[in-house]
Order: structure tokens, then sequence, then C-alpha cells
């Protein structure tokens, strides 16, 4: 009932999103209702290598891709755009912006990997990992040397250069 009011939706819609979001591990159940789910250490652990081993396999796919002349001229702009507007925003210090940026660059790189698998998995473990992703953006240093890291990636994937873009995109993580 409280999230119907706070919301303004109805018992349906809320019942679907709670179950999607059990059906994702986001939250378990409790003695009334659900609460958010949360990692251990060591959980978190594996999930970070899982990310790391899913974004390296995306950015060696779409600088593949690239390299085969698979990608129009249009998307590598989206993604020098989307590098740039990340660096803009970690200047600025605006964490907000810094976050939704940072995913942008990384769902642009995923969804051109061409596998619609890899990037159900990506958001999956994208999803479980967010709030830590954005606490590491709250600090300036990490956030300007992931800003760094972007437009490596993204010359090495512009480039076709397939082991750089790999091996930059799980160093990155």
């Amino acid at each position: 009932a409280d999230l119907e009011e706070r919301f303004g939706l109805g018992l349906t819609p809320i019942r679907e999103a709670l179950s999607r979001m059990l059906a994702g591990g986001l939250v378990t159940p409790a003695a009334r209702g659900v609460v958010v789910s949360g990692l251990d250490h060591e959980a978190m652990r594996r999930l970070f290598d899982l990310r790391r081993n899913l974004e390296g396999f995306a950015a060696e796919l779409t600088a593949t891709r690239a390299r085969d002349g698979l990608i129009a001229p249009a998307w590598f702009v989206s993604l020098r755009g989307a590098a740039r507007q990340f660096a803009e925003a970690v200047e600025s210090g605006d964490a907000r912006a810094s976050s939704r940026l940072n995913m942008r660059f990384h769902d642009l790189i995923v969804n051109a990997s061409g596998n619609e698998f890899l990037a159900e998995a990506h958001r999956r473990a994208i999803a479980r990992l967010a709030v830590s992703t954005a606490m590491n953006l709250e600090h300036v240093d990490w956030a300007k040397e992931a800003a760094r890291q972007h437009e490596d990636i993204a010359s090495a994937i512009a480039a076709g250069d397939v082991a750089a873009a790999r091996s930059l995109s799980e160093a990155h993580i």
C-alpha cells in the first residue's frame, strides 16, 4: 500500500515490478514483502570478475565488427561523444551525470557487439553493481582515470584493434 501511494500506481504494476526485481536477484523475500538484496565482499568480487569478462568480450566483438566495417560511422561519433560527455561530467563534479554517462558509454559498446545474450548478461550484472559503480565515480581521481580509459577504449575499438580493445576494457573494470 505504501508503494501504491508513493508512486501513484496500482497494485498490479507494483507486483509485476517486484516480481521482476525478485527474478533478477535485486530483492529477496522477507517476512512482510521484500528487502533489497545485499552482496558480501566475495560476491562483489565474483560479480566484478563477471563484468570484467563481459566487458572485455563485448569490446573484442565490437572492435572486430569495427575492423570488418560492420559498424556505422555515426556509432563512433556517439561513442566518442559519450566518452567526452562523461569526462565533462567528471570535471564538473556531477556524480549523477557521470554515473549515467558511464553506463551509456558501456552500453554502446555492449549493444554494438552484436550479441544479444551478452547484452542481457551485462544488463543483469550492471543492475547488481549500480550502487557500487556510482560510489566509485564519486572519487574524483578514480573517475578522471576512468574518463581517460574511456578515450583509450574508444580509440582501440575505432582502430579495430581487437586485442587492445579487450585488454583495455578488462583493465578498466
